[in-house]
C-alpha cells in the first residue's frame, strides 16, 4: 500500500512538472500592446484546461511548480542579456499571480465536489483577474492600478482567455465523444458477430440434445433387453452407457442454457435494419480478408431500411455462406464474393455468390445433409464433416421461416439464395 502511494505521488509530481515546463514554453507567447507596461500570456488560457479535465491536480502544488519552473526558465533565458541577478528579479512578480491563481482554484473549484463547467468558468475569470491585479500592483503600485483603466483591461483579458480555454475544453469533449462513439460502434459490431455465432452454435447444440436423448433411450432399451437374457456383464455396461449419456445430456443442456442467457443479456436490441446488418457483415469480412492479406474482392449491394427480427441467426447464415465461398476460392487466389439483397414478392432475398470451382451436379442434392462434404485434405486424409450447411438449412427453415437454394457451375462458381418471408 505504501509503495502504491509513493508511486502515485511520484506520478503526480512528474505530471505537475511537465505541465509547468510546457507552461513556461507557452508563456513566451504573450500580448503586451496595452496602454501600460504589462504582458498577458496565452499560457494562462491553457492552464485551467488541465484543472478541468484532471481533478486530481492540486492547483496550489501545481501553481508552485509553474512559478518555480517558470522563474528558472525566464531567468536562464534572459541571463545573457541582463545578467543572472537582474534576470531573476526582472519577472519575479509574476510569482504572485501563479500562487494566488492556484489558491483561488484550489478552494473555489478543486475542493468543491461535483463542480461543473459554469463554476469553472466563473472561478477561472476570478482567479485570472485577481491574480493579474495583485501582480500589477506589486510591479507598479496600488495608485497606478486605481488611477487608470487597468482593472477593466485585466478583466477583459481574463474573459478572452477563459473563452479560449472554454473553446479548447468544448473541442476536447466533443472529440472524446466522437472517439467513444467510434469505439462503441466497433465493439457493437464485434458483439453482434459474436452473438450471432453463439446463437447459431446454441441452436445446433439444442438440436443435438434430441440426438443425445435418442442414444440414451437406445442404451436403456439395450439394458432392458440384456435383463431378459440375463447377461450380467453386458447389462451393467448398457446401464453404464445410459447413465453416462444422461449426464452428458444434463451438462450439454446447461451449456446451451448458459449460451442463451449470455447472448440474451449481452444484446437487447430486438431488431436491426437490413442495411445496418449488411454494413456490419461487410466491415467484419473485409477486416478478416485484410488481416489474411487475401486477394479476394468482397462486394456488398442492396439497401433496405426495413427492420429485421432475429438478425443474429440471419447473420450466422450469411457469414457461414460467405466463409464457404472464401474457402471455395482460396484465400491466396484471385476471386470475388458477392453478397446481394433484394426483395422478391413476399420474401427478402439474400444471395451469396463466389467465383470458386463450383460444385458437381451429382453433389448438389447432398450438400445440406449433415456429414456430407466435398472438402477433403489429400495430405492429411482429414475430411470436413459438413455440419455448416446442414446447420444453415435448419436455421433458415426452422428459425427464419424461409428456404435456401443453390446454383452452381463447375469452373465458374456457386450462388446460394436465401429466401426469408417478410
Amino acid at each position: 500500500m505504501t509503495l502504491f502511494v509513493k508511486n502515485y505521488e511520484i506520478k503526480q509530481h512528474t505530471k505537475m512538472f511537465i505541465i509547468a515546463f510546457f507552461d513556461a514554453l507557452i508563456a513566451q507567447f504573450y500580448y503586451d500592446n496595452v496602454p501600460f507596461e504589462f504582458k498577458f500570456s496565452i499560457s494562462v488560457a491553457i492552464l485551467p484546461v488541465y484543472y478541468y479535465f484532471d481533478r486530481s491536480l492540486n492547483p496550489i502544488k501545481t501553481g508552485l511548480y509553474v512559478t518555480t519552473v517558470g522563474l528558472a526558465f525566464r531567468t536562464l533565458t534572459q541571463a545573457n542579456a541582463l545578467g543572472l541577478y537582474q534576470a531573476f528579479w526582472q519577472d519575479f512578480n509574476f510569482m504572485y499571480f501563479d500562487i494566488l491563481y492556484g489558491i483561488i482554484m484550489y478552494f473555489l473549484f478543486y475542493k468543491v465536489k461535483d463542480a461543473g463547467m459554469s463554476r469553472w468558468v466563473i472561478v477561472v475569470v476570478l482567479a485570472d483577474t485577481l491574480g493579474n491585479i495583485v501582480e500589477f500592483s506589486s510591479r507598479h503600485g496600488l495608485n497606478e492600478l486605481l488611477n487608470s483603466n487597468v482593472v477593466s483591461i485585466i478583466f477583459f483579458v481574463a474573459v478572452v482567455r477563459v473563452l479560449i480555454a472554454l473553446a479548447i475544453v468544448t473541442f476536447m469533449k466533443q472529440y472524446t465523444l466522437l472517439i467513444r462513439k467510434d469505439e462503441h460502434e466497433i465493439r457493437y459490431k464485434e458483439l453482434v458477430m459474436l452473438t450471432s455465432d453463439l446463437k447459431s452454435e446454441a441452436y445446433y447444440m439444442q438440436k443435438n440434445i434430441d440426438f443425445i436423448e435418442r442414444v440414451m433411450s437406445d442404451a436403456y432399451s439395450l439394458y432392458s433387453d440384456f435383463d431378459e437374457v440375463e447377461s450380467d456383464v453386458n447389462k451393467k455396461l448398457a446401464l453404464k452407457i445410459a447413465t453416462e449419456v444422461h449426464e452428458i445430456k444434463k451438462n450439454y443442456s446447461r451449456v446451451v442454457e448458459g449460451l442463451a442467457a449470455i447472448t440474451d443479456k449481452e444484446i437487447t436490441e430486438d431488431t436491426m435494419r437490413i442495411t445496418t446488418l449488411l454494413k456490419i457483415l461487410r466491415t467484419s469480412l473485409s477486416k478478416y480478408l485484410d488481416v489474411k492479406e487475401s486477394k479476394i474482392r468482397l462486394n456488398v449491394s442492396g439497401h433496405s431500411s426495413e427492420a429485421f427480427e432475429d438478425h443474429y441467426h440471419l447473420m450466422s447464415v450469411l457469414r457461414n455462406l460467405v466463409n464457404n465461398a472464401i474457402e471455395a476460392i482460396g484465400l491466396n487466389n484471385n476471386g470475388r464474393v458477392d453478397i446481394a439483397y433484394s426483395e422478391e414478392g413476399d420474401f427478402h432475398l439474400f444471395s451469396v455468390s463466389d467465383t470458386g470451382g463450383g460444385i458437381k451436379e451429382e453433389d448438389l442434392k447432398f450438400i445440406f445433409e449433415a456429414g456430407f462434404s466435398t472438402k477433403f485434405n489429400e495430405a492429411t486424409g482429414d475430411i470436413c464433416r459438413g455440419v455448416g450447411l446442414a446447420l444453415v438449412k435448419q436455421i433458415v427453415e426452422e428459425q427464419l421461416d424461409g428456404r435456401i437454394e443453390v446454383e452452381s457451375i463447375v469452373g465458374l462458381g456457386t450462388t446460394f439464395k436465401v429466401y426469408i418471408r417478410k
